[in-house]
Order: structure tokens, then sequence, then C-alpha cells
């Protein structure tokens, strides 16, 4: 199988490409046991101490003095931004902008269950939901709507004269950044493994060229 492209090459323009930084919240106590997402009746958990103190060892990436940020409206990822300004020194212009394109997807009937419970429930409804990004969990929304609104969103950064950006989201955020500098079809996505504070450092030009620079 080809690898997928990581830069266009000799297509990219002169134009300063827009730069993203892509975190994933750091854990809470709910990470890695249910499913947690943005839906109505969604729990918006803090961020655990534990998780608090390991975003205090995450590099700052090199070349950040001017930079503008942005955040899921999520609590979680809220403070992450806040912690990352304060611990890497940032001096954003001006406040975080919340953002819905940044947020988890919608887990519907199965927000505040484990993956063990589902996947015992509704077997067949959970293995198409991993393997098409089209499915929704029941009263959900698909990765594919989630995919959707961040293009579009990353289009709309495109045309802002800051050209640095922090985006702090949710794993599916850095998945799907991920999946479309590097061009991968969104049934590879669920393949990304994004820890608690994960992320990654990207390149988009306005003529569709992309460079992944760094994941960490």
């Amino acid at each position: 199988m080809p690898r997928p492209p990581v830069s266009s090459g000799p297509s990219i323009v002169a134009a300063e490409p827009l730069r993203l930084i892509v975190v994933r919240h750091g854990a809470t106590a709910l990470t890695g046991k249910v499913y947690n997402g943005c839906g109505v009746g969604a729990a918006d958990p803090a961020l655990s101490e534990p998780s608090r103190r390991e975003l205090l060892g995450l590099d700052c990436p090199p070349a950040v003095d001017r930079i503008a940020a942005a955040t899921s409206p999520a609590r979680r990822a809220r403070q992450t931004i806040d912690e990352l300004v304060a611990n890497w020194r940032l001096e954003p212009r001006g406040d975080p902008e919340i953002v819905e394109a940044l947020a988890e997807v919608d887990f519907g009937e199965w927000e505040g269950r484990s993956a063990a419970k589902v996947r015992a429930e509704d077997p067949q409804r959970w293995r198409d939901w991993l393997s098409d990004p089209t499915v929704s969990p029941p009263k959900g929304s698909a990765l594919a709507e989630r995919a959707d609104a961040l293009r579009g969103y990353l289009s709309r950064l495109q045309s802002s004269p800051l050209r640095t950006w922090l985006l702090v989201g949710h794993a599916s955020t850095v998945r799907l950044v991920v999946a479309q500098v590097l061009r991968l079809p969104l049934t590879e996505v669920q393949r990304i493994s994004v820890r608690p504070g994960g992320w990654c450092d990207v390149r988009i030009w306005a003529d569709g060229g992309s460079c992944l620079d760094r994941l960490g």
C-alpha cells in the first residue's frame, strides 16, 4: 500500500502557511473509562491534578512568539489551554476563542458508558461506528460531521492575518487534523492513537499543500 503524501512538494505556494499546534486536552477522572463527548447530558469534568502536572512536562514547540489560541467549549479543554499558555509563557493575541468546531463528537446514548458495555449491548452498531465514519452512536453524531465542521473552521483560519494557532480539542480533533494533512481517508482515523496531552504541529498552505512537522 503506497504511503500517503506528507507534503505537497512543488505545488506549495510562496505565501506563509497556516501553522497549527493542535493539542488533546489533559486527562480527567473519566478519560479512558467512559465515552465523554459534547452531547446533551454529557459530563463536563475538570482536569485531574496528575494531568495538570503532566502538562507541565510538555515541551513548547519552537517559534510561537506570534500566536492566537482557540479551544473546544469543554471545561477540560479550556483548562488545558490555560495551563499551556501559562507553562509555555505564551502571549496569545487576545483571549482564546471558544470554537464549536473543536468540540468532541456527540456520543448520544453512549455518553457516560464504557466501550466494553456498549460493545456487549450493541456489538454491530459499535463495530460499524468504528469502521464507518458516517455511522453515529444512537442519537449522536458521526465522525464525518465533526470532520466537516473542523475542515470548515480550518479553511476560515486561512484568511486570518495570524498564521500560527494553538488549538486545544479532543482526541478526534488531533486525529482529524493529522488525517487531513496526510490525506488519509476518514476510515483510517481511528487508527491514530492520541494520548491525553498528545499533539501535532502542522502547516497548511492556501493551495492545499500540507506538512506534518511533529507528532507527540
